[in-house]
């Protein structure tokens, strides 16, 4: 099975404070944001590694795996800041990295990759894509824009103590999970 993206992510429990939060920002925007992702399924994304054109091989998902699981670093805080449009289509809760330990999180990633594996360009923010709003769809846009100047994010949150490491095998739209990496101290 080849894949054409990589993703690791962070994933969100779907109990507690932080789902309950996103729970409540898709329910208030919901109606103007279009598809929104499942409580149980929601992650702060880290790192997309793709290639486009040229999907991944099942041997080189494992190496990136193998590569993954010697990834050090200490637990550290997100905290959820704020909710505004990533790109162009992307409703995104946006977490503040206040102690820097997402940063390096992602340089300690970024390190261990084997050559060949292609990180992509764009620097994420540490954030949860809460819904796809889309006008060719109908999703009212304008006015889901006037709701985010009204939305008040409650600033709960997260520990990070692992991250989770997946592929979107070639062909599917839902993502696979491959690996479950636990920070090491």
């Amino acid at each position: 099975m080849q894949y054409d993206r990589l993703l690791v992510a962070i994933p969100i429990p779907s109990e507690g404070p932080v789902a309950d939060e996103l729970a409540r920002l898709q329910q208030e925007l919901g109606p103007f944001a279009g598809k929104t992702h499942a409580r149980g399924s929601m992650h702060v994304t880290v790192r997309f590694l793709r290639r486009p054109g040229n999907p991944y091989t099942p041997e080189e998902a494992e190496a990136v795996r193998a590569a993954l699981e010697r990834v050090a670093f200490d637990p550290f805080p997100l905290r959820l800041a704020s909710v505004r449009f990533l790109g162009k289509n992307a409703l995104a809760a946006v977490f503040a990295d206040q102690d820097g330990g997402f940063a390096e999180l992602v340089a300690a990633i970024e390190r261990v990759l084997p050559p060949g594996i292609a990180v992509d360009g764009v620097q994420t923010e540490p954030h949860v894509t809460i819904a796809r709003p889309n006008a060719q769809r109908g999703d009212n846009l304008a006015v889901l824009r006037q709701s985010l100047e009204n939305c008040v994010v409650n600033p709960v949150s997260l520990t990070v103590t692992g991250f989770v490491f997946e592929g979107k095998p070639t062909g599917q739209t839902e993502y696979t999970r491959l690996a479950a990496v636990a920070g090491k101290h």
